[in-house]
């Protein structure tokens, strides 16, 4: 269901894309941790007065720890890592980590670390200091770009994996939240762009990709077009993705550390 969320099948003669969606010999991508346990709208629920219509996700990492299996139980927790109080008006960054355990024998999965940006919530007197950030991406061109069409309904496929925020897909509410219609879910991109890569870069090998984290910086509207930069350095992959449609740029800061296949 997650894969199929991603668009991915949408060509099938692709066997990269099928080894993800098809039952026979079904492989489990990476970030799918993405949406195993994640108590989506905590943060909503936690009495504090934060308004879910101006909260927007502002960075996601992940790093595994053990390749994920195609079937099995987690075990989930988390835990706020830091506040960011940016002043009165000017909104807070809510910091917090989410860890993944194999039920079966307690080894630990993979650890989630993410940042929701709170708009206009700020004045709590927190800490004013960010913690460290991904690098600026290389001033040089990039060494290779792909594009992946997302279609109409994109966000209401891939809500059906547990992220039923209304903003992706009622009218109404996403127009409340400022934007011209309901929006892709980050995460949605941030997987997409993970495939692509590993497809790509990685070779199709699921257990090639151990860490990958992104910075979100603008919205992704579903039915417009992904486009993925990609940089090869010595340490991994650095990408960002842009709205081809549009120009506009959705993900930035994007690292992947793994095995790069050669050219």
């Amino acid at each position: 269901m997650y894969a199929l969320g991603l668009g991915l099948g949408s060509d099938p003669v692709d066997a990269t894309q099928l080894r993800f969606v098809q039952e026979s010999g079904l492989a489990a991508l990476p970030t799918l941790a993405t949406v195993l346990a994640p108590r989506f709208g905590w943060l909503y629920r936690t009495g504090v007065g934060i308004d879910p219509l101006r909260c927007v996700h502002a960075e996601q990492s992940l790093c595994i720890h053990r390749p994920l299996p195609s079937a099995g139980e987690v075990i989930g927790d988390l835990t706020v890592t830091d506040l960011v109080d940016k002043g009165p008006g000017a909104g807070a960054v809510v910091y917090f980590q989410r860890r993944l355990w194999d039920a079966r024998d307690g080894a630990l999965l993979a650890t989630l670390d993410a940042a929701v940006f709170c708009r206009g919530q700020g004045g709590f007197s927190g800490s004013r200091d960010a913690p460290a950030s991904a690098p600026a991406m290389p001033e040089r061109a990039p060494d290779a770009w792909w594009s992946w069409p997302t279609f109409a309904q994109q966000a209401i496929w891939y809500r059906q994996s547990g992220d039923r925020n209304p903003i992706h897909s009622d009218p109404a509410v996403a127009r409340a939240a400022g934007f011209e219609r309901p929006i892709l879910h980050g995460l949605c991109s941030y997987g997409i762009a993970a495939f692509v890569l590993l497809r790509e870069r990685l070779n199709g090998d699921p257990t090639a990709l151990r860490r990958l984290r992104a910075r979100f910086v603008s919205p992704f509207y579903p039915g417009e077009t992904l486009l993925i930069e990609c940089w090869d350095e010595p340490l991994g992959l650095r990408f960002r993705c842009r709205s081809l449609e549009r120009g506009v740029l959705v993900l930035d800061r994007g690292e992947l550390n793994g095995q790069v296949a050669s050219a």
